[in-house]
C-alpha cells in the first residue's frame, strides 16, 4: 500500500494535506492544528514514510527535516532523535499565513505508528517526540 491523500486524515487531527511526493511510500506533510491551552495555530512540515517490515507489521513514520518555509523565524531546527533528518534539507512554497508568521512552527522529532496484526486484532502503537508541544 502506498500514501492515500483520500485517507490521509485517518491518522491525524487538524488540517493534514500531502506537499510533495518523492515516491509511493515517501511524502512530505503539512499538518496545521488548533493548540486550545494556548489559543493558536501550530503547524509541521515533516518527511513521512510507509514501510511493511513484515506480512503482519507496518510503520508509518514521520519526522522533520532542514525545511526552509519562508516562515519569518528563521528558527534552525536539529533533529537530535534522528540526527540523519537533519541532513535532509529543501525549501518548500508555503501559504501565506506561514510567510507572515501567524501560524507557530512546531517541528516534528519523530512521531509514528506500529500497526501489527495479531490473528483476529490489529495492535497499533503511536509514538511522539515534539519539539514545544504536547500531543497532537
Amino acid at each position: 500500500m502506498s500514501w492515500d491523500p483520500d485517507y490521509a486524515n485517518f491518522l491525524n487531527t487538524g488540517s493534514f494535506k500531502i506537499v510533495r511526493v518523492y515516491n509511493p511510500n515517501l511524502v512530505m506533510v503539512q499538518q496545521r492544528y488548533e493548540d486550545s491551552s494556548m489559543n493558536c495555530q501550530k503547524y509541521f512540515y515533516a518527511l513521512a514514510a510507509y514501510v511493511e517490515i513484515s506480512k503482519d507489521k507496518t510503520i508509518i513514520v514521520r519526522v522533520s527535516a532542514d525545511i526552509n518555509d519562508h516562515n519569518p523565524s528563521n528558527e534552525k531546527y536539529k533533529n537530535e532523535i534522528v540526527k540523519s533528518a537533519s541532513l535532509f534539507k529543501t525549501e518548500i512554497d508555503s501559504e501565506d499565513d506561514i510567510r507572515k508568521g501567524e501560524l507557530k512552527k512546531m517541528f516534528v522529532n519523530i512521531a509514528g505508528y506500529l500497526i501489527e496484526n495479531k490473528g483476529d486484532c490489529v495492535n497499533i502503537t503511536y509514538v511522539e517526540s515534539i519539539n514545544r508541544h504536547c500531543t497532537i
